[in-house]
């Protein structure tokens, strides 16, 4: 999934050279966190930063960072990265940020969206529900797929060779419940007191309240667009 993120970014010729691409055992804890200093460090302001995980996510009983006792991760080569440290590594960071997770649980990490204007996040499932995979669209998982299609143009919904937050926003949940709406996708629950009951998943589209206005400009397609994404 990462890697043909990467290539429909490139083809739309808004990768950074600076971007990084971390897959399988490069996905380390320290691998991730040098690559977001050297990313944010290189930054303009016109650019936006993207970070996109798809994996396995967990949900952490016992924890004393959330009020409900739980805590929600995603599922680095080496450990595991909480939605808390996310959120510490992104305090200070001012730039327009995107934070794309396909992975259980992934609604968990919507504080890393609030803390900061300028923030928009797009999140598999709520933070107690667990995200299905996508075998037959060959990803792994459905915000995957869509996120994909979404930056080799579908998400310009007005065809003026820009995507903003909103059309993104609009078109990840158009497209989600279009796949999804003869049969809804069933799945396991978890509460935080670790009980499983039958559950449902659905897109996350948080923009921090309006701290992403709909018309924010995310990303200028085409050859030779001067603000990039790293």
């Amino acid at each position: 999934d990462a890697e043909r993120v990467t290539a429909a970014l490139r083809s739309a010729g808004v990768l950074a050279p600076e971007s990084v691409t971390l897959v399988n055992a490069q996905a380390t804890r320290a691998n991730f966190r040098s690559a977001l200093d050297n990313i944010t460090n290189a930054m303009g302001e016109d650019d936006l930063l993207l970070v996109f995980f798809s994996g396995h996510g967990e949900k952490v009983e016992n924890m004393t960072t959330e009020r409900d006792g739980s805590a929600e991760t995603i599922e680095m080569y080496d450990a595991a990265l909480f939605d808390y440290e996310l959120a510490e590594m992104f305090e200070g960071i001012d730039a327009r940020t995107l934070l794309v997770i396909d992975a259980c649980f992934a609604g968990g990490f919507d504080n890393v969206i609030d803390q900061h204007v300028d923030r928009m996040g797009i999140f598999s499932s709520d933070e107690d529900t667990l995200s299905l995979v996508a075998s037959g669209e060959k990803s792994g998982g459905y915000i995957s797929h869509i996120f994909r299609q979404a930056l080799e143009g579908g998400a310009d919904m007005n065809g003026d060779r820009t995507v903003q937050a909103g059309e993104l926003g609009e078109y990840m949940r158009r497209e989600f419940y279009r796949m999804v709406l003869e049969e809804p996708l069933s799945t396991d629950a978890e509460d935080f007191r670790d009980m499983q009951t039958p559950g449902w998943q659905h897109i996350i589209v948080d923009r921090g309240g309006d701290g992403m206005p709909h018309q924010q400009v995310l990303m200028n397609l085409g050859i030779g667009a001067s603000e990039q994404i790293a």
